[in-house]
């Protein structure tokens, strides 16, 4: 059965960056910042904690403090900004080395935020050179979440939409390329001088991804487990690069990462899937249930359960799963049917066949395969009247399929339709002259009316297609008998 593929590194990163902003507001306020907070009603004991928490990176003056008030802000407020701790800023840092009034590209961009340039400062930038077209595609584009990268590495609201709005021009030719690498060597840099600075190490992952760099990778997030051995997502990114390089290594850090934080449903699905490939299929669904237990939206983990579960051949549960999948995400659950239907029909479950071509109508009617071998299931327990509906129902939505014209003259030839057979079966053949099950259908039906000559060159094209098939053989056999009576 289908096995899930591993969420891209490059998603895993993005999910970093969406923290980041978490982590960011861990820095000093700004007296912005502080604003907006007794604006939108912070200005109480909350904020205060905050304040004492974080720190602030100004010095308050008087008048400030009497605007705050006046604004509505509490004395504790107050008094926890008079003697909040104060961190200087970082001194804003040079801007990436380019030709006056280039395009902004992506990387341009990501590499001021991380170095600490203020929005404003970029946004000045923006409009005065607008995006380029690299850039412009990335924020475009909905595979990836280009506009949420930015905030995590610092950008706020109105340089989003400074990018969105600003004049696009081509990118001049080598420049995306040169400035990933300009940006690659100031992330590394800027980690290097400070070997905990999450937005760098991010930033520069994001870089090595784009060019293949995974030897980087693993580095990278090796040092970030020595530097931060209970940071639960660095275990989990270097588990996952050594995962997908199929190193050894990967299960220890998954485990580190399960530790760290219990309740990670991703660490979940990977250690279920090295166990499930190592044959563990036991531990497998073990994990495959705690990353549903913690996640039971998520399709795709579903299926990852119905796939173990077959493979234990469980096919009752695997079809459970399969039911779950199909409500939470129809597409992700389809690539599971054949196989799920395959073992049904060697059960000899019919009616559980059944139930699964009607969950796929019931999401896709217009789906002409599933409405084809519906009628064939239904066939299979003597309902020619409801097969012969799904058949029609299936060239309807296709005029072209070919097993449903077959299928429909089997049915048909069940009612003693022969003349509605015979137009079935020949238009199966029209479609393709090879179909041994219509040559075979059509001999039949020309035998039951009385055109026993034709009757056997069908039988013998049928036997000639497909010699290994006994009924075939007899049906050909028979009629020679016949006819050298």
């Amino acid at each position: 059965m289908r096995r899930r593929p591993v969420v891209p590194i490059l998603m895993l990163i993005i999910a970093m960056i969406l923290t980041l902003s978490m982590r960011a507001q861990q820095k000093p306020f700004t007296q912005e910042q502080i604003s907006n907070m007794v604006r939108d009603g912070l200005g109480d004991e909350t904020g205060a904690k905050a304040i004492e928490q974080r720190g602030i990176d100004f010095a308050p003056a008087e008048d400030f403090l009497q605007s705050l008030k006046a604004a509505g802000a509490t004395d504790a407020f107050l008094a926890a900004l008079q003697t909040a701790k104060r961190s200087t800023a970082p001194a804003t840092p040079a801007m990436p080395a380019t030709p006056e009034n280039a395009p902004l590209d992506e990387f341009q961009v990501m590499d001021l935020l991380t170095g600490n340039v203020p929005n404003e400062h970029i946004i000045m930038l923006i409009q005065q050179r607008g995006d380029s077209s690299s850039l412009e595609k990335s924020l475009s584009r909905t595979d990836i979440p280009f506009a949420d990268w930015l905030k995590g590495l610092g950008g706020n609201e109105d340089l989003i939409a400074a990018l969105r709005s600003a004049k696009v021009f081509p990118n001049e030719v080598g420049a995306p390329e040169r400035h990933a690498r300009i940006a690659e060597g100031d992330f590394a840099q800027r980690l290097k001088q400070d070997p905990r600075n999450h937005a760098a190490r991010v930033a520069l992952a994001l870089a090595l991804v784009e060019e293949g760099g995974s030897n980087r990778l693993v580095v990278l997030f090796r040092d970030a487990v020595a530097l931060e051995p209970n940071d639960a997502w660095s275990h989990f990114m270097l588990g996952e690069i050594l995962f997908e390089k199929r190193e050894e290594g990967a299960m220890a850090q998954f485990r580190r990462a399960s530790q760290l934080k219990p309740d990670y449903a991703e660490v979940h699905n990977r250690i279920g899937s090295l166990l499930q490939r190592k044959g563990d299929l036991d531990g497998a669904i073990v994990e495959y249930r705690k990353e549903l237990r913690l996640n039971p939206n998520n399709a795709a983990a579903h299926t990852d359960l119905c796939t173990a579960l077959g493979q234990k051949g469980d096919w009752d549960g695997a079809v459970a799963e399969y039911h779950q999948a199909l409500r939470l995400d129809p597409e992700e659950a389809t690539v599971l049917r054949d196989t799920l239907v395959m073992n049904l029909m060697l059960k000899g479950d019919f009616d559980g066949e059944i139930a699964l071509y009607r969950d796929a109508i019931r999401w896709d009617p217009n789906d002409d395969w599933a409405h084809e071998r519906l009628g064939l299931a239904l066939g299979r327990k003597d309902d020619w009247d409801g097969e012969i509906a799904e058949e029609r129902e299936a060239l309807r939505l296709n005029p072209n399929n070919e097993n449903a014209h077959e299928y429909l003259g089997a049915a048909l030839g069940h009612k003693d339709d022969w003349d509605g057979m015979i137009t079935e079966e020949r238009e199966a053949l029209r479609l393709n002259p090879n179909n041994a099950a219509a040559h075979n259908g059509l001999g039949f039906a020309l035998h039951k009316k009385g055109d026993r000559r034709g009757a056997l060159e069908e039988f013998r094209a049928a036997y000639t297609l497909d010699s290994k098939n006994a009924f075939y053989k007899q049906a050909y056999e028979r009629m020679l008998q016949q006819l050298s009576q």
